[in-house]
């Protein structure tokens, strides 16, 4: 199987992980998931696979016997913060005393937890009709993801009625009637 991948050089990809990539999203149980859920496999893939190695390769260079939980667990960390430069007001980076910008980090955990549920899934659909070239333990499945969404919060009667009073009375009866409806 050839692919053409990032900057469209050629990969023979069978048996590595840009292979099973590409392999997931031509069968119908791809093609079948809502638009959200494909938007989320299509970053999450690259994401995955861009990661470049201590070694200078991509991590979907990988080959798939050489993908062990411990390598994935690792990978996990290092996508999880991601360096990005501090922009003032015109839009260009700031830049410190020594004329090198000025980063700041942050968290992107939800990106990378439906990354990783993602490879998960091709892992086990791609080895289900490809047993030999895919190896049997999934190195992506039980990594312990916690969902970091917060419950909303809801609020007393008494405090949707006296939101809704403030609002008929600072003229904004629409965002009353919205609170009362949700």
């Amino acid at each position: 199987m050839t692919e053409l991948f990032a900057g469209g050089l050629p990969l023979t990809t069978e048996g590595f992980f840009d292979g099973l990539a590409a392999t997931y999203k031509p069968p119908e149980r791809y093609t079948k998931l809502s638009r959200s859920q494909r938007t989320d496999r299509d970053l999450g893939f690259p994401l995955v696979a861009g990661y470049t190695l201590r070694d200078g390769r991509r991590s979907g260079s990988l080959s798939l016997k050489n993908i062990t939980t411990d390598v994935v667990d690792r990978l996990f960390d290092k996508l999880l913060i991601v360096h990005e430069p501090v922009l003032g007001t015109d839009g260009t980076p700031v830049l410190d005393g020594e004329g090198q910008p000025v980063t700041r980090w942050r968290e992107r955990r939800t990106v990378v937890k439906h990354a990783m549920e993602s490879c998960r899934r091709a892992w086990n659909v791609v080895r289900r009709g490809n047993p030999k070239i895919v190896p049997e333990p999934n190195p992506f499945s039980r990594m312990g993801l916690k969902d970091t969404s917060k419950e909303t919060p809801t609020h007393a009667y008494g405090q949707r009625h006296a939101f809704v009073a403030a609002c008929d009375a600072n003229g904004h009866a629409s965002v009353g009637s919205a609170a009362m409806v949700a």
